[in-house]
């Protein structure tokens, strides 16, 4: 269904470019000058434009169940980002909601991946963030619209 998806997209939102794979708040930091430094590029790789963009919004999303994380803090994070990256960029156009479902669906496959021996905090976690996720993503699929286009499936 990706796949077919991904051929409806117009050739500049399909076009390779090259990415961090990784960009999460985990991967900035912060330096003494107040400059932010991006590290980490060992999972950089060749996908669309927003999926660096997808990734970072899909983490806040992840983080902001945390109950160790100021919910405001992560807010004002996912505001700023929108901000400086560029609210027109991210838009609900075709590619974001493609790299949205994809973002998705790479989450819960990764799930069903994890070592079985986790404790059960996490086995507990990782069973009701595959839930989120798929509420997420059944909500984002049930508008009854092709990825593409606006037209009704």
């Amino acid at each position: 269904w990706l796949r077919a998806q991904h051929a409806q997209l117009p050739q500049s939102d399909r076009a390779a470019v090259y990415c961090h794979g990784d960009f999460g708040p985990g991967n900035l930091v912060v330096t003494r000058d107040g400059e932010l430094v991006l590290l980490d590029f060992a999972s950089g790789n060749e996908s669309t434009r927003l999926t660096d963009a997808c990734y970072f919004l899909h983490q806040l999303w992840h983080r902001r169940f945390n109950p160790l994380l100021s919910r405001r803090l992560l807010s004002q994070a996912k505001e700023s980002f929108i901000r400086h990256f560029g609210k027109d960029r991210l838009q609900d156009s075709p590619l974001l909601r493609f790299e949205v479902c994809r973002r998705y669906l790479t989450t819960l496959a990764g799930m069903t991946r994890r070592d079985a021996r986790r404790g059960v905090v996490s086995r507990v976690h990782d069973r009701w963030f595959t839930a989120k996720c798929t509420d997420s993503l059944s909500e984002l699929l049930a508008h009854r619209y092709t990825i593409v286009g606006k037209s009704k499936v």
